[in-house]
């Protein structure tokens, strides 16, 4: 498959570009917590996952079918077959896996949205906390980016002229009726407390939840939640459902550590491809 890289990269640029608009122009956002923007800032896992088991360390519950297929993924890549990885040709490694990588992502909070900037191929993902999204989406919404609109949390009023969602020239208002399945969901949150609460689903199945090629289907659905352990410290637990795959719900859990100063650099996944390097560090 021939692509070309910079047109790739600026798929992921615009990618990263409507999340700012979602987010950081939002002037009708209301401000966060202090608690809760604590979570504010770029995080990096502490022990990357490359095969995602149990809380209790066991192979996530598999039905028969389902455990036929994540064997045949691992004799595949123990004989140097990845073809089965669409990640491997820099296709979205999707949610959860996303999560479980070793690259760094950073976590902005701006009700009522979070969201995940991920640096690996710039990929992103919106969390809608309540009130954000409705079956009905609003023909208005959060300002888009603008020359000369305020910047991201200064909590200033975008001038005359700033695009908006919805508006010719701002991003589309998000319609869950609408939502089609794909590698990062459609992902609603809410706090409890400090704890952010995030349920995701319409998950594209063409994805895989590790590097070790466990499957899933689209009827998965992922219940997160995120909190700090300490100050430097992120968790996330994530509970899986997905009866077309598994025997029974499961759970796991990930941390990451804050990274002081840390900042998220571009990345094109392409590159690395074209540098005879692997698409995915696991």
């Amino acid at each position: 498959m021939n692509v070309n890289v910079t047109t790739f990269h600026r798929w992921g640029m615009l990618g990263r570009m409507g999340a700012l608009a979602t987010l950081g122009f939002c002037a009708i956002c209301a401000p966060a917590s202090a608690a809760n923007l604590q979570m504010d800032g770029v995080w990096r896992i502490e022990k990357p996952v490359f095969a995602v088991k149990t809380l209790d360390g066991k192979t996530p519950p598999l039905k028969p079918e389902a455990a036929r297929i994540y064997a045949a993924h691992q004799s595949a890549r123990k004989a140097g077959d990845t073809s089965f990885d669409s990640a491997t040709w820099c296709a979205s490694v999707g949610m959860p896996r996303i999560l479980f990588i070793d690259y760094p992502f950073q976590l902005v909070v701006r009700e009522p949205y979070v969201a995940f900037l991920h640096q690996w191929n710039w990929w992103t993902r919106i969390v809608y906390l309540d009130g954000a999204l409705s079956d009905s989406a609003p023909a208005d919404g959060p300002p888009a980016v603008g020359r000369g609109a305020a910047p991201a949390g200064s909590g200033g009023t975008p001038p005359a002229g700033s695009a908006r969602a919805g508006a010719p020239n701002g991003p589309p208002a998000r319609d869950a009726n609408k939502a089609a399945a794909g590698p990062m969901g459609l992902s609603k949150g809410r706090w409890e407390g400090d704890t952010l609460v995030i349920d995701t689903d319409t998950l594209s199945h063409l994805t895989l939840l590790d590097g070790a090629g466990l499957p899933h289907s689209q009827a998965l659905k992922i219940t997160e939640h995120v909190s700090l352990r300490s100050p430097d410290v992120l968790v996330d637990h994530l509970r899986l459902e997905d009866p077309e795959t598994f025997t029974a719900p499961w759970e796991t859990e990930v941390t990451y550590r804050r990274q002081r100063n840390g900042v998220i650099e571009e990345d094109v996944c392409l590159d690395r491809i074209k540098n005879h390097q692997p698409a995915v560090k696991e």
